[in-house]
Formats: structure tokens, C-alpha cells, sequence
């Protein structure tokens, strides 16, 4: 009976140790999956130009396929610089050391912005940055994403450029422009009123011509915009209004400037 008992302790054992076994595979396995989609994502967010650096101390330890193309350093050159601050304008160290050590300590602060990176060939980049910082066993590690966003600063900045010309020119000529809908909505107009000579024109943007104008020349001024959206052709008309008992005549031209929507623009002859 002694050496049943010492044989039934020995299988008994031995189950727990197969059991430990495959409880410790099926462990490694679930952690290797998770291995493996983190990489996904990782390369995922490459694959879409976003780039990502891990810091330990300030140093890069990891950097993927898109911190490389964005920065134009290779990985190996981006491991070897002693601080990612390095890459970042000395101008903007310290707001960036601020906002990131509000961030740690749970400030209350944004979840990204915007700064600048140096790129290799000399030039500087405008990015949008986002960080997360984890701490295990007394280190800290802190993830950095980031993206490319010069070109769309660039279209920004020419866009507003381009606003600052067209209302420079829209000031300086004496005709008023309106921008209306295919319903007949005033949805801008360089408000060049002359309240001796127009209508009060900066009192109906946002309002329909057909509830600010005669019935008559609401239906023509809207049969003209319409026309004007359905055949691409300029269209002309001329009209008389009386705003204040007084008739004067108008010269109107309508153009589409886009999709459902015209330029209209209404000199007094």
C-alpha cells in the first residue's frame, strides 16, 4: 500500500506538472498573440505615415519605418542621437518639456498639438504629436506618435492667403458681390452698402431673396441663379428697385463658383 500511495503522489504530480505545462503554453501562446497584433498596429500606423518613437530617458530605443521617412534619418542614425530633443528647434524645447511633464503628472491639458522637427536635409517639418507615457518596475517608458502635417499647413497658410486677396479685391471694387445658393440663400456678400445709393445688403446674408425682395424680381433674380447652375454660362439681367421710394437700375451678372452655389455680382447703372 506504501508504494501505491507513493505511486498515486508521484501521478498526481506529475498531472499538476502537465496541467502548469500546458496552462504556461496556452499563457505564452495568448502572449505571443498579443505580441503579434501590437506589431500589426504598429506597422499599421507605418503603413499610414504615422510615425512612432519609444523613449527611455529621453533617448529613442524604437523607432518605426515612418519616424524614419517623416524625420529622413534611418532607424539606426535615430537610435544613435543622444536625445529625441535633439530633433525639436531649441525654441520650442521648453514648451514641449512643460506641456509633456503637465501630461505625466495628470494636468489637466490637451491630448496632442503641434511643433516642429528638424528634418536631415536641414529644413524643419510641421508636425501633430501625440504622447503616452507607461511606467513598469521603476521605468519609464513614453510612446510618441506623430505626423506630417507641412503640406496641409502649407494649403492653410495659402488659403488664407488667398482669402485676404479675394476680400482685399472684393473692398476695392465699387459693385456689390453676393454668394447665394441654388435656393436663393445670401450666403456672403462684400457688404458695399451705400445706404443712399443700395439696399441695406448686410442685413439679408442668411436670408432667402425671396422674403427680402419684390415677388417679381425674387422669382427672376432666383429663375437666374438656377440657370446660371444649370448650364455654367454666365447669366446677365437687368432690373429696377426702389428701396426707398427711389427707382434705381441694376446690372446683374451670376456665375457659379460652386457646386450649388453662385456669385452674383450687382452694379448700379
Amino acid at each position: 500500500s506504501l508504494v501505491a500511495g507513493t505511486l498515486a503522489t508521484a501521478a498526481l504530480v506529475a498531472a499538476r506538472q502537465v496541467l502548469t505545462m500546458r496552462d504556461n503554453l496556452a499563457l505564452y501562446r495568448d502572449l505571443e498573440r498579443e505580441h503579434r497584433t501590437r506589431l500589426g498596429w504598429l506597422q499599421a500606423q507605418s503603413d499610414l505615415g504615422e510615425g512612432m518613437i519609444l523613449l527611455a530617458g529621453g533617448r529613442i530605443i524604437m523607432a518605426n519605418d515612418a519616424a524614419a521617412a517623416i524625420t529622413g534619418y534611418s532607424n539606426e542614425e535615430l537610435l544613435a542621437i543622444a536625445s529625441a530633443s535633439d530633433l525639436v528647434p531649441e525654441s520650442e524645447r521648453a514648451a514641449i518639456s512643460e506641456w509633456f511633464t503637465s501630461r505625466v503628472a495628470g494636468r489637466h491639458t490637451t491630448s496632442h498639438f503641434e511643433s516642429t522637427v528638424r528634418h536631415k536635409g536641414g529644413g524643419l517639418l510641421n508636425i501633430e504629436v501625440a504622447f503616452k507615457s507607461e511606467t513598469l518596475n521603476g521605468q519609464t517608458r513614453t510612446m510618441v506618435l506623430f505626423r506630417d502635417v507641412t503640406a496641409r499647413k502649407r494649403a492653410e497658410h495659402e488659403l488664407r492667403a488667398s482669402e485676404a486677396t479675394q476680400r482685399a479685391i472684393l473692398a476695392a471694387i465699387p459693385d456689390t458681390v453676393f454668394r447665394i445658393s441654388r435656393d436663393g440663400v445670401y450666403v456672403d456678400s462684400n457688404l458695399n452698402e451705400d445706404p443712399g445709393r443700395t439696399p441695406p445688403w448686410n442685413a439679408i446674408v442668411g436670408q432667402r431673396m425671396q422674403d427680402v425682395l419684390p415677388p417679381d424680381l425674387a422669382a427672376r433674380s432666383l429663375d437666374c441663379v438656377r440657370r446660371a447652375l444649370d448650364t455654367g454660362d454666365v447669366q446677365i439681367f437687368e432690373y429696377s428697385y426702389a428701396p426707398e421710394d427711389t427707382p434705381l437700375d441694376f446690372e446683374a451678372r451670376v456665375m457659379v463658383s460652386g457646386p450649388d452655389e453662385v456669385v452674383a455680382i450687382v452694379r448700379d447703372i
